[in-house]
């Protein structure tokens, strides 16, 4: 499960999201060559966003082979 710190620096409006560093680096990440490698080997990689995030869901560049669980809350996703 892939899950990212909240930064209320970030949580202006959408357009300062879109442009925020924060989201670069996390779509950089879900759409690395290592992650896609990662679940091509056989491994399931899930990416849930912060409860308060989840307003800018449709920000995120989420590849087809990543799950997003952003409906379910972060205690669901342990049991």
């Amino acid at each position: 499960m892939i899950s990212f710190h909240y930064r209320p620096v970030i949580d202006k409006n959408e357009y300062e999201f879109k442009r925020s560093e924060y989201l670069k680096g996390v779509n950089d990440l879900l759409n690395s060559e290592s992650l896609k490698k990662l679940v091509h080997s056989g491994n399931k990689v899930v990416f849930i966003t912060h409860a308060r995030l989840k307003k800018y869901s449709k920000c995120f560049k989420i590849p087809d082979y990543i799950q997003f669980a952003n409906d379910k809350p972060y205690q669901d996703m342990f049991i």
